[in-house]
C-alpha cells in the first residue's frame, strides 16, 4: 500500500514503526488507496492540537487508527495505564478508542467545511486501535472486538484490516455499496497532506534500510543452532533469504571448535569476496576448480566439515564427486551442509542435474527451508516476484523506494545517464553504493556509450577488485553472471530487452534484480541487443 510519507516520521515508538511496515506491505484495498502516518490535526474537537497515528483513505472510506506500544491495561476506576519500553507507567483517562474516535471526527469536520455535506454523506468512516505488543482481553460494550488488533493477531494484519473495513461499512447500510471515486480520493488526499510535502532523499533511506537488513539477518541465525546440531544439512531458499550469511556463520562456528572446514562455491568472484571477509583459522575457501591446489596449500587431505554455498551451481555428479573426495567420511558418513537456491537459475552458472540433488536428499539430511527474505525491500521483492514468478521468500526488509522501470527503443545510454544523475545528483547516493549490471562485458554494454565524464566515475569489477568491493568509491560495473551471490544498495539493470521473460533471460533478470537491497532500476530495450 502507498504510504505518505514513504518512510515513517522520526518517532520513539517502535510500535508505530512496526505498524507502518504492516500497512506498507498490505495489499491495496483499491488502486487509489493511501495511508498517512502521523497526520497533524490543528482543529481537534477536544484539544488545541492533535494527531492521528494512521489514517487510511480508500474508495471504501476514511479510517483512523490509534497505536499503543508496550503494556496496556485499564483499572477498576476506568483509568488507562500504558507502560513504555523503559517500564514507565503513563496514566490517561481517555481510552485509545476515544482518541481514535475524536481524531476521526476532527478530520470529518474539516472535510465537511472544505468539501460540503455531500462528500460526508457518501463516505464511510471508522476508527480502530492497534496494540502490537500486548493482548487486551476485555469483554465490554464500549468497543467491538473487530476494531481492535492485539499482538496475538498482529501477523494476520491483512485479514484483520479487511474485516475491519467490512465492519464499518456494514454499520451504515446506506454506505455499504457506496464508493469514493478517484476524484474524491485525490482531493481529500491533497487536502490532508498537500503535494508540496518533501519526501526523504534516497541517500537518507539507505542506512535505515541497511539497519533493518542486519536485524533480519540476525533473525535467521536461530536456524544455525539446528544446522550445527545435525550432521547433514540441506538448506534451501530463494535469492535474498540469507543463505550466504548463514553458510559463513556456520563455517565460523565449526572452525572455532577446531575443525578443519572446507567452504566451496562455483564463482571465483564469490570465493575472492568471502576470502577477504571470512579470515578464520581452520577455514579453506575454494572454488570447485581450485580444490586440489587449495587442499595442497592447506596441507589437508580430508576436511572435517564441508560447506557448499550456491549449491545449485554444483548439482551435477562430476562436481559432487570431486567435492566428496576431500570430505572425511564422504557424503555418507561425513559432516556437511549445502546451501542452494530453490529457483536453480539454470543456465546462468554451472551445470544443474536434478538427480544430483536427489542423490544428496537420499541420505536423509535435515532440510531447512529459508522463507524470510532479508535482503530486498518490499517493493523490490514484489516486483521480482511479479516479473519472474520465482520464490524469493516472504516479507522483505520493509518499506523502500518504488522500483523504477524505463523502456526505450533507441539509445538506452541516455536513460542510463539520466538514472545515474537522479541517484547521484538529485538523491545524493554515494557512488560506491551503485552497481550497474548487464549480461554483457562493459565494452559491449550501453554503459560503454556514456560520455567520458560519466565513464570516468565507473569502475569495471574483476575477480581481484571484488575483494575490496565495499570500500569502492566509484560506481561499479559487472556482468550479472559474475555478481551472483553478491549485492549492493542500488542496482541499475541494463541491456535486457522486453523479451526478458524467455527461458534465457528470465534467470538473468531474477539474479540481477535480487542483488538490490534498497533501490532497483531497470532499463529495458524494445529491440534486441546489437
Amino acid at each position: 500500500m502507498r504510504m505518505l510519507p514513504c518512510q515513517p516520521y522520526d518517532t520513539n515508538s517502535t510500535a508505530e514503526i512496526r505498524v507502518f511496515e504492516k500497512f506498507s506491505q498490505a495489499p491495496c484495498l483499491d488502486p487509489e488507496s493511501v495511508c498517512f502516518h502521523s497526520l497533524n490535526l490543528p482543529h481537534h474537537i477536544k484539544q488545541r492540537f492533535g494527531e492521528a497515528d494512521f489514517v487510511l483513505l480508500s474508495a471504501h472510506g476514511l479510517f483512523v487508527f490509534e497505536v499503543k506500544g508496550g503494556s496496556v491495561s485499564r483499572d477498576m476506576e476506568g483509568l488507562w495505564h500504558f507502560t513504555d519500553k523503559k517500564g514507565k507507567d503513563h496514566v490517561k483517562r481517555r481510552s485509545p478508542f476515544e482518541q481514535a474516535q475524536e481524531a476521526l471526527h476532527s478530520i470529518k469536520n474539516d472535510l465537511k467545511k472544505q468539501f460540503g455535506q455531500d462528500l460526508i454523506d457518501r463516505m464511510c468512516i471508522g476508527y480502530g486501535v492497534i496494540f502490537p505488543d500486548c493482548n487486551l482481553e476485555v469483554d465490554t460494550l464500549e468497543w467491538d472486538k473487530t476494531t481492535l488488533l492485539n499482538a496475538k493477531n498482529f501477523d494476520f494484519f491483512d485479514a484483520w484490516l479487511n474485516a475491519f473495513v467490512h465492519y464499518w461499512k456494514s454499520k451504515d447500510m446506506r454506505k455499504t455499496a457506496a464508493m469514493l471515486c478517484d476524484q474524491d480520493i485525490d482531493q481529500i488526499k491533497t487536502y490532508l497532506r498537500p503535494a508540496f510535502e518533501t519526501l526523504p532523499a534516497l541517500c537518507a533511506q539507505l542506512d535505515t534500510i541497511h539497519d533493518r537488513i542486519c536485524k533480519l539477518t540476525k533473525d535467521q541465525f536461530c536456524l544455525l543452532d539446528v544446522a550445527q546440531a545435525n550432521k547433514k544439512i540441506v538448506c534451501a531458499g530463494g535469492a535474498g533469504t540469507g543463505k550466504t550469511f548463514m553458510a559463513a556463520e556456520l563455517c565460523r562456528r565449526f572452525a572455532q571448535s577446531c575443525k578443519n572446514v572446507l567452504f566451496v562455491c562455483k564463482s571465483l568472484w564469490l570465493e575472492r569476496y568471502l576470502h577477504a571477509r571470512l579470515r578464520q583459522q581452520n577455514v579453506t575457501i575454494s572454488t570447485i576448480d581450485q580444490l586440489e591446489l587449495k587442499a595442497k596449500q592447506s596441507c589437508i587431505q580430508y576436511f572435517d566439515v564441508l560447506i557448499v554455498d550456491e549449491g545449485q551451481d554444483l548439482f551435477n555428479f562430476k562436481d559432487l564427486a570431486k567435492i566428496e573426495s576431500f570430505l572425511k567420511g564422504g557424503f555418507i558418513n561425513g559432516r556437511w551442509a549445502v546451501f542452494h537456491d530453490t529457483n536453480h537459475q539454470s543456465g546462468v552458472f554451472g551445470c544443474y542435474e536434478k538427480a544430483a540433488l536427489d542423490y544428496l536428499l537420499s541420505m536423509n539430511p535435515v532440510c531447512i527451508p529459508l522463507k524470510k527474505n532479508c535482503r530486498n525491500t518490499t517493493p523490490i521483492l514484489k516486483k521480482i516476484q511479479s516479473l519472474t514468478q520465482y520464490d524469493t521468500g516472504t516479507d522483505g526488509t520493509g518499506f523502500g523506494p518504488d522500483v523504477v522501470i524505463h523502456r526505450c527503443d533507441t539509445r538506452p545510454e541516455i536513460l542510463l545517464a539520466k538514472e545515474l544523475n537522479r541517484l547521484v545528483t538529485m538523491e545524493g547516493v554515494p557512488l560506491g553504493d551503485i552497481t550497474i549490471l548487464s549480461p554483457f562485458s562493459f565494452k559491449d554494454s550501453c554503459a560503454a556509450r556514456l560520455n567520458r565524464s560519466s565513464r570516468s566515475k565507473i569502475q569495471v569489477l574483476d575477480e581481484n577488485l571484488i575483494q575490496n568491493f565495499y570500500s569502492n568509491s566509484k560506481i561499479s560495473y559487472a556482468r550479472i553472471q559474475d555478481f551472483k551471490g553478491l549485492e549492493n544498495r542500488c542496482i541499475i539493470l541494463i541491456d535486457l530487452d522486453h523479451h526478458y521473460q524467455d527461458k534465457k533471460q528470465l534467470p538473468l533478470l531474477y539474479v540481477g534484480m535480487s542483488r538490490a537491497t534498497a533501490s532497483l532500476s531497470l532499463i529495458l530495450s524494445d529491440r534486441d541487443h546489437e
